[in-house]
């Protein structure tokens, strides 16, 4: 009850401050997971190197904020009176998920919205009969005030203009989470490392699984004990579990995941993904798009696939068969840590230059300058 009476004063302030004037230098940023993250972060820090002044601001969960250095006031609480006068007055606003539609923007504000990355489970008109009612309403609603999308490959720009309710722009700029992916900056990987308590010498394999269901029957059976006991016998890994965050929040994962051969961190508490995948030596997921993000950096990635069947032929669906994927899947543990022992990069390479070849890819590693490029030339 108290969170729907936040929400109601929030909007209805928003709808007061509608009568004051836009301020024509100022964004504001939004993420999914209410935090500073994704593709809004990278679009942010690259207007924070421009020469020009602009007034940025980010709307986020309390408890994100409580982490942040918030010196110049830049980071205001979602739902708060503040925040709905910041997104009434902002010229650009810039998310990576469907805004709320009680929040209805004015013609002269500018929406862009940068989605999730390439898709490979099916997405938005081609799964109306499980989505429900108020969230085909919000995208509906969503598409008609977007003034752009991005996207990181041809493949991706198809769907954005056939299955999103959209027929604004697509910006074919690659995606700005994924310029990481080209940075080699090694101060900045020790950095990331340090704060998770990985040393220099340690290697990383991230496992990130699609999410299934909040209930710890649901976590994926992979035992990471054994996998670190015969992966360090010749290298010293790490392990980062990357798990949904309705997963994360209610299961303690260090109590299901356990090794006495290596260490085992909860990726869950961190809010950026890409720099998780930066830092990460190995990727080990299933039917995640961070398959894509990953392996544009060239490292290795493998699939985990062990509800293959049941997976693949459940009410969502895939736009591609697992076949026509450049990864090796495994079934079993054991066949996933021989696949890490002996895997052939010459080949791997090969697969993923075809592969993104085919997906016509945008990707160069300047997403965000472009991003920011468009919207000073022809927004602000």
């Amino acid at each position: 009850m108290k969170k729907t009476i936040q929400v109601f004063i929030a909007t209805l302030f928003f709808y007061i401050c509608k009568i004051l004037p836009i301020k024509k230098n100022q964004i504001v940023f939004f993420s999914l997971d209410s935090g500073l993250s994704d593709n809004p972060k990278y679009i942010y820090k690259e207007f924070k190197k421009s020469k020009k002044e602009y007034k940025l601001y980010w709307i986020m969960s309390n408890d994100k904020i409580q982490h942040i250095d918030n010196q110049n006031n830049e980071f205001v609480k979602k739902y708060s009176i503040k925040a709905s006068y910041i997104l009434a007055r902002s010229k650009i606003v810039i998310t990576n998920y469907r805004k709320l539609f009680l929040f209805k923007l004015k013609r002269k504000q500018k929406y862009i919205q940068t989605w999730h990355g390439t898709a490979l489970k099916k997405i938005e008109q081609d799964v109306e009969n499980i989505l429900t009612k108020s969230y085909l309403l919000n995208a509906k609603s969503d598409s008609k005030d977007c003034d752009l999308m991005i996207s990181g490959n041809e493949y991706s720009t198809r769907l954005l203009k056939s299955k999103f309710w959209y027929k604004g722009e697509v910006l074919n700029s690659g995606t700005p989470r994924n310029d990481l992916m080209f940075l080699k900056d090694e101060n900045l990987k020790e950095e990331i490392k340090t704060k998770l308590g990985i040393t220099k010498k340690e290697k990383v394999i991230m496992y990130a699984p699609t999410f299934r269901g909040a209930n710890i029957k649901d976590l994926p059976p992979i035992d990471v004990g054994l996998m670190l006991s015969k992966l360090n016998e010749t290298n010293i890994y790490a392990v980062i579990l990357r798990l949904h965050p309705n997963v994360s929040k209610g299961i303690n994962i260090n109590e299901h995941y356990k090794s006495s051969h290596g260490k085992i961190i909860n990726g869950s508490l961190h809010n950026d993904m890409a720099e998780l995948l930066f830092i990460t030596d190995i990727l080990i997921t299933d039917y995640s798009s961070t398959m894509f993000d990953f392996s544009l950096s060239h490292k290795p990635c493998l699939l985990y696939t062990y509800d293959e069947e049941k997976y693949v032929n459940n009410d969502r669906g895939v736009y591609m068969s697992l076949d026509e994927l450049p990864y090796s899947r495994y079934k079993t543990i054991e066949e996933l840590i021989e696949g890490i022992k002996t895997f052939n990069e010459e080949q791997y390479i090969k697969n993923i230059t075809t592969f993104f070849n085919k997906l016509g890819n945008y990707e160069k590693g300047n997403a965000s300058k472009q991003v920011v490029s468009y919207i000073e030339k022809n927004f602000l």
